[in-house]
């Protein structure tokens, strides 16, 4: 039946199955029979996705990114990563979406967030996938963004590592690049942005207001490669 009607999907076939022969078949249990059975003829074109998806159903990971709100009504933003075929976690975090990145997230790449959330092992496994390690994120309405991995690399918090730095930068990422930046400082007497406009990571690092926050091995990485 699925040969003849490739385009058909479980629900239907077990729909079909129910109205010529009076079975009662659950779509996961066509399912199931379908990967053991069915193998679709190639057409030369490579493998169809049913057998690409088949194929790596041990290995795929899945990554979320979404928001949510505290018992306080504050904005939280989480990330959570997962082994398809086990369901375990492989990883994740969460953290103020105002005031506790250090480095803007909004508009950014998996890889941004991932030095964000310092979960080195899904930073890595991006990288083995073709993460770019110069993607630089998106642009607000006021100009603002711009910034490579490597900015979150810097501005993360108290972190003495140059470990995610070092293969940022032999993985191509420049030194050089620029972008615009603000950060909403709503832990001091006088809230107010702070803006830093047309800075490379190293030096958004070196004048960034809260010291604590910085990578200072990184922020010396980053701007000499040593």
């Amino acid at each position: 039946m699925k040969r003849r009607n490739p385009r058909w999907g479980c629900p239907p076939i077990a729909r079909q199955i129910a109205l010529a022969f009076g079975v009662a078949l659950d779509k996961d249990v066509v399912r199931r029979i379908l990967a053991v059975r069915y193998r679709p003829e190639s057409n030369g074109a490579g493998p169809s996705w049913l057998t690409f998806l088949g194929q790596t159903k041990d290995s795929r990971w899945s990554c979320d990114l979404f928001r949510r709100e505290s018992a306080t009504l504050r904005t939280h933003w989480v990330m959570v990563v997962m082994d398809q075929f086990t369901r375990r976690i492989i990883g994740g975090g969460a953290n103020d979406g105002r005031s506790m990145h250090w480095t803007p997230i909004d508009g950014s790449t998996l890889l941004h967030l991932a030095l964000n959330f310092r979960e080195r092992e899904i930073f890595d496994w991006l990288l083995t996938r073709g993460a770019d390690p110069h993607a630089r994120a998106a642009l607000d309405g006021d100009g603002f963004g711009g910034h490579t991995p490597l900015f979150n690399a810097i501005v993360c918090g108290p972190w003495p590592d140059t470990g995610m730095t070092g293969t940022l930068l032999e993985r191509g990422a420049r030194r050089d690049a620029r972008a615009s930046l603000r950060k909403f400082l709503d832990w001091i007497a006088n809230p107010h942005w702070y803006e830093a406009r047309d800075v490379t990571a190293a030096e958004r690092g070196r004048r960034f207001p809260e010291t604590s926050w910085i990578n200072t091995e990184a922020c010396v990485s980053g701007a000499s490669g040593s």
